[in-house]
C-alpha cells in the first residue's frame, strides 16, 4: 500500500495517482523515491527514456495481477495487452527481453508472456537467466514454431506452460491464471 509523504525529502513510497499529471520530472522523482534511493540519488535515464507517463503510472501502483507481456511483434503486444486489460490486468509490454530486464528495476510482474523467438536475448535465453538470478516469476513461452525439442527446453528452463501462435485466449487466460496462483504462493513463502 503506498504511502505519501508530508514533507518534501521525505525517502517513503510516494503514489501516482490516475487522475494527476505530473510532469515528466516529477516522475523521474517518484521513481527513485519507490526504489528506495531517495530524492537525491542519481536517476538512471535510459529507464526515464524508456518510460512514458502511463507506464510509469501503471509501475508503482497496480490495483490488478501485472503481467509482462514481451514480443517483438507490435501487434502481438497490442493484441495480447487488450485481451488482458478486459480480462481486468495490468500489462506492461516491451518489444525485447533487453528492454524487459530494465524495466525490473522499476516494478516486478506476477507474470511473463514472453516469444520464444525474438533478435538478441530470445525467450529461452531470458528463462534461464530468471532462473539464474532465482526470479521466481512464472513465464509462459509463446511461439509461432512449435518444436518438440523447443517445448522441451522451453519447460525445462521453469516456464510454465508453452502455447503455439495463434493463440487460444482460453488457453491463455488459463495460464496465467495458474501462473498468477504460482505467483501468490511464491511470495507468500
Amino acid at each position: 500500500m503506498p504511502i505519501s509523504s508530508n514533507s518534501p525529502g521525505t525517502e517513503s513510497k510516494h503514489s501516482v495517482s490516475a487522475t494527476s499529471s505530473p510532469e515528466p520530472r516529477d516522475l523521474r522523482c517518484r521513481a527513485k523515491v519507490h526504489l528506495g534511493l531517495g530524492p537525491g540519488a542519481p536517476y538512471d535515464s535510459h529507464l526515464s527514456i524508456a518510460m512514458s507517463r502511463q507506464h510509469a503510472k501503471s509501475t508503482m501502483v497496480h490495483a490488478h495481477p501485472l503481467i509482462a507481456v514481451i514480443d517483438d511483434e507490435e501487434t502481438i503486444c497490442r493484441a495480447l495487452k487488450r485481451l488482458l486489460v478486459t480480462s481486468n490486468l495490468d500489462v506492461m509490454t516491451f518489444s525485447s527481453a533487453e528492454l524487459f530486464l530494465q524495466s525490473l528495476a522499476l516494478s516486478r510482474p506476477d507474470c511473463v508472456v514472453l516469444d520464444l523467438h525474438m533478435p538478441g536475448m530470445n525467450g529461452l535465453d531470458l528463462l534461464k537467466w530468471m532462473s539464474r538470478e532465482d526470479l521466481h516469476i512464472p513465464a509462459i513461452v509463446i511461439t509461432g514454431q512449435d518444436e518438440q525439442r523447443s517445448r522441451a527446453s522451453c519447460l525445462g528452463a521453469g516456464a510454465l506452460a508453452y502455447l503455439p501462435k495463434p493463440l487460444d485466449h482460453r488457453r491463455l487466460l488459463q495460464a496465467i491464471s495458474e501462473a498468477l496462483l504460482r505467483s501468490r504462493a511464491t511470495r507468500i513463502e
